[in-house]
């Protein structure tokens, strides 16, 4: 109960959710503030929020919760090894290009496992986060500069090479030779620079000793990325997993 008030933001919402009447919620509620003796919500006209202790206490019981999910999924592993579920996150340019391959694959060999895919934020420090909050059990992504701390394993799959990406109507579309330096004054599409895959962009006309271009977009959608790209307009950089989708660039 503590957890559905929390997660619906008021009383009566959450005894909607659970089935139960407002009146059995809020004297739950009461029940453990006077065993533990601290408020565990703000009550408010808009409803309710945790206080600090409230913030503790959940911190806990998402661990229980988390740790009875894990012991439901070995007994299902034990019963039957083929089956189970896995939780996946990875970034929207993961999802559009890599993703459909690795689930592909994997279900040819393991066609019971269910998969739950969770779109993670391309901060690095959001992706480690939920990993450690324990949402995802995998994330696929590039490597943050730093790597994290020892309570997580990382391993590299591979190396991915960045791709030069034109409509076919673009001017450029049909150029045999061509020289980064040639573009940098065009319309780019491109993400941030603040993001993971912004700043390995960024090193890449570091590294060609030029002024990166000022961005005509920056966004971190796939979607909005092609979309504009295959106007002709823009032109943009993408990872060869996401070029050679036809799905992604259809």
């Amino acid at each position: 109960m503590l957890m559905a008030v929390a997660e619906a933001g008021s009383m009566s919402k959450a005894s909607e959710r659970l089935a139960v009447s407002h009146p059995v919620v809020s004297k739950t509620i009461s029940d453990l503030e006077r065993t533990l003796r601290v408020r565990l919500f703000d009550r408010a006209s808009h409803g309710v929020e945790p206080t600090a202790y409230g913030q503790a206490l959940l911190q806990c019981g998402a661990a229980v919760f988390d740790a009875m999910r894990q012991g439901i999924k070995q007994i299902e592993y034990l019963d039957d090894p083929t089956t189970g579920e896995l939780r996946i996150g990875c970034p929207d340019i993961i999802t559009a290009g890599l993703l459909p391959t690795i689930i592909e694959r994997f279900s040819r060999d393991y066609p019971k496992v269910r998969f739950h895919v969770i779109h993670v934020a391309n901060s690095a420090v959001m992706q480690v986060h939920e990993l450690r909050n324990r949402n995802v059990e995998i994330l696929f992504s590039r490597p943050p500069k730093e790597i994290p701390d020892n309570d997580l394993v990382v391993e590299t799959l591979f190396d991915e090479p960045f791709v030069l990406v034109a409509g076919a109507q673009s001017r450029w579309a049909r150029r045999r030779r061509l020289d980064l330096r040639d573009l940098v004054a065009e319309r780019w599409v491109l993400p941030p620079y603040d993001s993971v895959p912004g700043g390995l962009i960024l090193e890449i006309f570091r590294s060609a000793k030029l002024q990166p271009p000022i961005q005509s977009m920056a966004t971190l959608s796939v979607q909005l990325t092609t979309n504009l790209i295959a106007t002709g307009a823009y032109i943009g950089i993408l990872p060869r997993s996401v070029r050679d989708t036809p799905s992604a660039l259809a």
